[in-house]
């Protein structure tokens, strides 16, 4: 089964979309402060259907004081290529799939929040191949601020998980928080990792003088990446607009007691901002920025041993900027 069961909690009519509009299938939640479009995930129709990203929780777009967050942020030429996605799209075991090293060619591995792909070669795994997919089914619960996804894989070779990710509007705030949980219902240990891409893009402008990243300690010092941006404490701050096609990339050190990681985004010409908050134990950070985004990355690892599970949640904060 292939498809999708949404099962409804609250009044409809508090709800845009639905799968009905034009496009891919997607839902609006929304609170006093904020508008908040999220793709389902659909193995027919859905924005994503490719072998890398979770297909579940990708924010398209968030409205707030007259301001777009997210959205894309380069051309998307097909719902499967491996990285044709937006927002807030995360992904498991970015370089070791559950079962992909004792597969054989031709048989199935699984990717959390995908399903099972098919092994290719023996040559390793890699996240940028474009693996033929049969996804998983999903159960989606959808109430007025809240969303929730859920994607049993059934016990195979050993594997065995039920993925559930939930998207919560604070009632009042212009909050909303994502929360993880994974449980290993399989025989084998799942040892994985999760990060969540971010990509994050104010009004569709190009990364540029008007924006700037900041993060909960200190980087580096003058650390330059090619003379484009420049990380000044705790600051990353973009000389010159992005050239088109040109990616920059970073891994960012910091200190064992500084695990719990915050990072912001701001646009001073738009005036508002977006605070990210890893309430987890990060043991990885990465940046990025490609086209519009601009991307920190912060990696999880989970070791769940059969039976046990795993539960853990980034919170986005969206903000007006002083001048």
């Amino acid at each position: 089964m292939l498809g999708r069961i949404i099962v409804f909690l609250c009044a409809t009519s508090t709800i845009v979309g639905c799968g009905l509009e034009e496009g891919a299938p997607s839902v609006v939640l929304s609170n006093e402060q904020l508008k908040v479009k999220v793709y389902l995930a659909d193995a027919v129709e859905g924005y994503y259907t490719g072998p890398r990203f979770d297909w579940s929780g990708m924010v398209a777009s968030v409205e707030y004081g007259g301001q777009v967050f997210f959205g894309e942020w380069k051309r998307r030429d097909s719902p499967n290529a491996t990285d044709n996605v937006v927002g807030t799209a995360g992904e498991f075991g970015m370089t070791a799939p559950l079962g992909y090293d004792d597969a054989s060619v031709g048989s199935y591995f699984y990717k959390i929040g995908v399903g099972r792909l098919q092994k290719l070669n023996n040559e390793p795994y890699s996240f940028a191949k474009n693996y033929s997919v049969e996804g998983l089914p999903w159960k989606t619960e959808v109430g007025i601020k809240w969303i929730r996804f859920t994607q049993e894989l059934p016990v195979e070779n050993g594997w065995g998980y039920v993925y559930t990710q939930q998207i919560h509007l604070e009632e009042e705030l212009p909050v909303f928080t994502i929360t993880y949980n994974l449980k290993n219902t399989g025989s084998k240990r799942i040892r994985t990792d999760h990060y969540c891409h971010n990509f994050v893009v104010i009004n569709g402008d190009v990364p540029g003088p008007d924006l700037s990243l900041s993060f909960n300690f200190d980087v580096s010092e003058n650390d330059s990446i090619k003379d484009i941006a420049v990380f000044e404490g705790n600051k990353l701050k973009f000389l010159k607009e992005l050239p088109l096609g040109v990616p920059l990339a970073k891994d960012i050190v910091f200190e064992e007691d500084e695990r719990t990681i915050k990072f912001a985004v701001e646009n001073s010409e738009a005036a508002v901002g977006l605070e990210v908050a890893a309430n987890f134990d990060v043991e990885m950070l990465k940046f990025y920025a490609l086209g519009k985004a601009v991307c920190v990355e912060p990696f999880f690892r989970l070791n769940l041993l059969p039976g046990e599970e795993k539960s853990w949640t980034s919170t986005y904060e969206f903000y007006g900027v002083d001048d």
